[in-house]
């Protein structure tokens, strides 16, 4: 079904994707490290940036990013999708884990633990949107915005290099995580960000000429 609609809408460059990395080293090692390490990590850092310095801010992320979670987990049960991986048919090539015995396959440690048909909609596109974003509002700099806006890229091209997702599930990671957003502000209002005047400078911030002037406010 996902299959045929990416190829009636001509998106369907999952397998000349995958295996354009595979032939290449360094670019199938580097999306394998960045699938492997970064899913889990890159979230958690943000909260745990955000509970410590702006805690106003971590309510609204970990509030947002909490409903995109539980509207995937639903649309899992929902529609049980396999990857493109576990399809041997499309010659797709698994970059993360190699060959497998579908009879017995092998994942790693979470090979019993993990729900392999969990494909619709990726969180782990879904996930690294929800950073994507954070980043974007809360950073201060342009370039930390730019650097945090490249992670979903990094991670969509990821997902599709390796062979475990297809191009419809980062779309429905994306409709969670907007989803996840609208959800926070209508349970939670509006994002808080700073109190009011908390940019404002303080007296002491004042040139010695203001005070001269007089134009110091005291009180």
């Amino acid at each position: 079904m996902v299959l045929g609609l990416e190829r009636f809408l001509h998106i369907d460059i999952e397998h000349a994707v995958n295996h354009a990395v595979a032939k290449t080293g360094w670019l199938r090692e580097f999306f394998v490290f960045y699938y492997e390490s970064f899913h889990f990590v890159v979230p958690l850092t943000i909260l745990g940036v955000l509970y410590w310095r702006r805690p106003a801010d971590y309510r609204w992320a970990r509030a947002s990013l909490g409903f995109a979670t539980l509207l995937a987990l639903v649309g899992f049960w929902l529609f049980p999708l396999a990857p493109p991986r576990l399809m041997p048919t499309l010659g797709i090539i698994d970059t993360v884990h190699g060959v497998q015995d579908f009879a017995k396959p092998d994942y790693g440690t979470l090979t019993a633990l993990t729900n392999q048909y969990a494909a619709m909609p990726s969180l782990h596109f879904g996930w690294s949107l929800w950073c994507g974003v954070v980043i974007a509002v809360v950073a201060p700099r342009r370039w930390m915005k730019a650097l945090g806006l490249l992670h979903p890229f990094l991670t969509v091209s990821t997902i599709i290099a390796t062979g475990n997702h297809w191009v419809l599930d980062a779309v429905g990671g994306a409709a969670v995580v907007g989803a996840g957003f609208g959800l926070s502000y209508v349970f939670q209002g509006p994002r808080a960000g700073l109190p009011p005047g908390a940019l404002a400078a303080p007296d002491s911030a004042l040139s010695p000429s203001d005070d001269r002037k007089g134009t110091r406010v005291t009180g």
